[in-house]
């Protein structure tokens, strides 16, 4: 199995039949997140994938091992915060199939980009207001 490490797209004619597994290591400052006050952290990330390739779909599972970085929600320094996430996606040509709510449309031939769903795993693990510790005082007393 292929896959651009930048784009996250996952060549279609790199896939068998059947279960396909791969281990990409992701350069995160490369990655276009495109998600609000959310950066990539220094290190290594890395994905492991499992796409299963069959005559009415692809199903893609796997897991994102990776750091990012936010603002603390009471003083504004930067806080990491490592993250293990699962990443779950369907892609189908066909329609029955694709108005599923946990799938997206996929174009026979070329290849597939699962970014959307690494960044929805992003998103849904980082805490909503990061601190950076427990009793953190506010911008005011550091």
């Amino acid at each position: 199995m292929k896959m651009d490490t930048v784009s996250l797209t996952i060549d279609m004619k790199s896939l068998s039949h059947g279960i396909n597994k791969g281990r990409f290591e992701l350069s995160l400052k490369e990655i276009n997140w495109n998600i609000d006050n959310v950066e990539p952290g220094d290190g290594q990330a890395f994905i492991d994938l499992e796409v299963d390739l069959q005559d009415r779909g692809i199903t893609c599972s796997g897991i994102l091992d990776a750091v990012f970085v936010l603002p603390c929600a009471r003083c504004l320094e930067n806080v990491s915060f490592p993250i293990t996430e699962e990443i779950y996606r369907v892609y189908s040509w066909d329609e029955s199939i694709s108005d599923d709510l946990d799938s997206e449309p996929v174009i026979l031939g070329g290849g597939f980009s699962i970014l959307n769903a690494v960044r929805e795993a992003i998103i849904l693990s980082l805490p909503g207001k990061p601190l950076c510790t427990p009793d953190c005082r506010g911008i005011s007393y550091n």
